[in-house]
């Protein structure tokens, strides 16, 4: 149900409400009117305006709360999107072409030398050791101690763990993402729905 029949079903039971309250004010003029035409002419007419003060207010009242409940949704709707674009950047990030020059890139970026490298289960399988004996060519070539390839894995998109006995350096898409979330999501969102 689009905004416009939200507002249109507003609309028709604010009309019937107004109905209804219009009609029992009428039927209490014409009970004050059997007891004297001029108490009861008077008092019909401040039934009825209180009636039609009443409708108006309620129909207010219940077009307000629509319009909140719809800008609710539609702030919903924009969030989904936004959550969805990051997403899709995600993956895109975890089958890019150049997936495994990306990680060589980030490992060379971020190992001391001698840590554990921890991967997904699919880029374990994938990746192994050929990709490992590319990393660890470069560390040596800058002194540093090699890395080695943990048997465990981790259920990630994409992107590492490093892991030494006193800590783990999460080199995850997922983190990296999250990370520039903060940062970017609002212009993520001046791009999803501008004009």
């Amino acid at each position: 149900m689009g905004i416009e029949d939200i507002k249109k079903r507003i609309l028709e039971d604010a009309t019937v409400q107004k109905k209804e309250i219009l009609a029992e004010a009428r039927k209490k003029a014409e009970e004050i009117k059997k007891e004297g035409e001029k108490t009861a002419e008077k008092r019909k007419e401040a039934i009825i305006l209180k009636a039609n003060e009443d409708a108006t207010e309620e129909h207010h009242r219940l077009l307000t709360m629509e319009n909140l409940d719809a800008r609710k949704l539609q702030l919903t709707e924009k969030q989904k999107a936004i959550e969805e674009a990051f997403e899709r950047s995600l993956d895109m990030l975890s089958t890019h072409p150049n997936y495994e020059e990306i990680l060589v890139t980030l490992l060379l970026e971020v190992a001391k030398g001698g840590e554990e490298l921890i991967l997904s289960p699919r880029d374990h399988q994938q990746l192994g050791d050929g990709f490992l004996r590319k990393v660890n060519e470069k560390i040596k070539g800058e002194g540093k101690k090699e890395i080695t390839l943990s048997e465990e894995t981790r259920k990630i998109a994409g992107g590492f763990i490093l892991q030494t006995p006193d800590m783990e350096i999460n080199e995850t898409f997922e983190e990296r993402i999250r990370a520039l979330r903060d940062e970017m999501e609002s212009d993520v969102a001046r791009m999803l729905f501008a004009g």
